[in-house]
């Protein structure tokens, strides 16, 4: 019998894939490989399922959200933590079946914002929910 308020939960990133995802970042783009502290690296993998543990108003945007500013603000990595940030919440969304329509430009704007400051958690969701759309 299942509960009428139960959510699926989502597919999510596994420390075997944001290694890849890591690695692929550093190999297309540049930069030294390794981290620099698992302890930040292990939280910043966290904070989305902390989220959907204890909001359960939290959906796909606020998740992949929680992944793009976790690694994105973060040193966990030697290099690449901004990219490494970006490329989980595309990740995140293609396993659950989504997709981001939006111009590599406002992307990368959206990366230094989010980097220096500027913009967290809810301004970096609202932009991905404005601009999600089921794969085709």
């Amino acid at each position: 019998m299942s509960d009428a308020g139960a959510r699926d939960e989502p597919r999510w990133i596994t420390e075997s894939i944001l290694l890849m995802i890591h690695a692929r970042q550093i190999e297309k783009y540049g930069g030294a490989h390794g981290v620099l502290d698992e302890n930040v690296v292990g939280s910043a993998l966290a904070r989305p399922r902390n989220l959907w543990s204890y909001d359960e108003t939290a959906d796909l945007s606020d998740l992949a959200a929680a992944y793009f500013v976790g690694f994105t603000r973060s040193q966990g990595f030697r290099d690449g933590n901004k990219r490494t940030g970006l490329a989980c919440a595309l990740v995140f969304l293609a396993l659950n079946g989504y997709e981001i329509h939006a111009p590599s430009k406002e992307l990368f704007a959206l990366c230094m914002k989010v980097a220096v400051g500027e913009g967290g958690d809810q301004m970096v969701s609202a932009y991905l929910r404005e601009r999600i759309a089921p794969r085709s």
